[in-house]
């Protein structure tokens, strides 16, 4: 499933041993060097929840506005549908004609959602205030 989602010829050993981990509920520490393959891991129970149709929103934090944007086009590229929000995502979606409220994008959205952001945006009042909303929060899976 994740080599066909994802469009990959195969995985590295860590993700075929530790994707459905991560779909089975189960904690893990992973200690794996950069390129082979943590985001795929970490996004493994978004495309297997997609594959079955599901619906609900993952959270996944970056450190830097930059690694969000990266984040969330992976996402894309393994067809989940996916936001990086940060302070100036906000405000330029703000600034359209008509202005666009991403936080209400995602909301109202069907399927399996993503949302990059750093930690700080996860603190925000902004967020803070969807998270307050019963069908916000009850849609937040992962």
């Amino acid at each position: 499933l994740l080599c066909e989602k994802c469009n990959v010829p195969s995985l590295y050993e860590p993700q075929s041993r530790h994707s459905f981990d991560l779909v089975q509920n189960k904690d893990l520490f992973l200690r794996i060097t950069t390129g082979h393959g943590k985001t795929l891991i970490l996004m493994s129970p978004l495309i297997a929840a997609q594959a079955r149709f599901e619906e609900g929103i993952g959270i996944m934090t970056a450190p830097t506005k930059a690694l969000c944007d990266q984040e969330a086009a992976c996402g894309t590229k393994y067809g989940l549908k996916s936001w990086a929000i940060s302070q100036d995502t906000l405000d330029a979606a703000r600034l359209q004609e008509p202005p666009i409220r991403l936080f209400d994008d995602v909301m109202q959205a069907k399927g399996i959602r993503l949302v990059v952001m750093s930690p700080q945006m996860l603190n925000s009042e902004g967020f803070r205030k969807y998270e307050k909303m019963p069908k916000f929060r009850k849609s937040i899976r992962w």
